[in-house]
């Protein structure tokens, strides 16, 4: 099981919020100061995100898998208490982020199957779904842009 911690410091005072997430059985928990925010399973998900309110400042929760591994952050009124940062909310897919999708899925159908296919379009889509759902890139320059 995987736990992260984050502590930060309000003008009211240190706040802490605490995510476990079971790579398992994809049971997600997060609390705040230990009162409990959310309590979830979501088996397969490449991105979660919990927003939270804490008197009055904006904060974010973000799970983020590339396929391999996990990645776990925090922000609060928009800065990573991780890298200290800029982090946003991502965006939802967009209806032309799911032709990309829908383009990559047909890969291995029009290639009548294989290994290599599947997997070309299986990356391809996971790949398109990220960068369509990216709030730090402008839409006209998603396709531009190599790195995140």
């Amino acid at each position: 099981m995987a736990e992260k911690t984050w502590t930060f410091r309000l003008e009211d005072g240190e706040h802490t919020v605490h995510l476990e997430h079971s790579l398992w059985s994809g049971r997600r928990t997060v609390t705040l100061d230990d009162r409990p925010l959310v309590d979830e399973t979501k088996k397969f998900n490449i991105l979660s995100e919990y927003p939270f309110q804490v008197n009055g400042h904006d904060g974010l929760i973000r799970v983020r898998s590339n396929g391999l591994a996990y990645n776990y952050d925090a922000a609060v009124d928009g800065k990573s208490l991780t890298t200290g940062r800029p982090l946003q909310a991502s965006l939802p897919m967009p209806a032309w982020g799911w032709v990309f999708v829908a383009a990559c899925v047909l890969i291995p159908v029009i290639a009548l199957g294989g290994v290599i296919p599947v997997i070309i379009g299986g990356v391809g889509a996971f790949a398109c779904s990220l960068v369509a759902r990216n709030a730090s890139m402008a839409t006209g320059t998603k396709g531009l842009s190599v790195s995140s």
